[in-house]
């Protein structure tokens, strides 16, 4: 995040200048307020889980989506980016990592393992 503090990107700004432990001071309450937005959106919902993975200039991704129906539209769902995470070292992708990831976001977002109605992998 230190490109907020280089002359070239303060310069072709009209925002104020900010250091980056500010920047990531501010992005992890961010990060946290939009959790507990999403936990309370799934709480005590039957809910489904996507995970889906790629790999990027050597740097494996697991991404986790929930999937939850729409009360609004019973023809549609709401989906929710729920996490991301980057793995360096290829061999890690087994599946007690996997289970490690999906334990720790049910226990992030208070899901009940009652609620999963699905799983897919992508």
């Amino acid at each position: 995040l230190s490109f907020c503090e280089k002359r070239l990107t303060t310069n072709n700004t009209s925002l104020q200048p900010i250091c980056s432990k500010a920047l990531k001071r501010y992005l992890e309450i961010i990060e946290t307020s939009v959790q507990k937005l999403i936990a309370e959106r799934l709480r005590d919902k039957v809910l489904g889980l996507i995970l889906d993975a790629g790999t990027e200039a050597g740097t494996h991704f697991d991404a986790v989506i929930a999937i939850a129906p729409d009360e609004a539209n019973p023809r549609s769902c709401q989906r929710y980016l729920v996490c991301t995470a980057p793995l360096k070292i290829v061999a890690d992708m087994g599946s007690d990592l996997m289970i490690d990831l999906l334990d720790d976001i049910l226990d992030q977002y208070g899901i009940d393992l009652a609620q999963l109605c699905f799983f897919v992998h992508l």
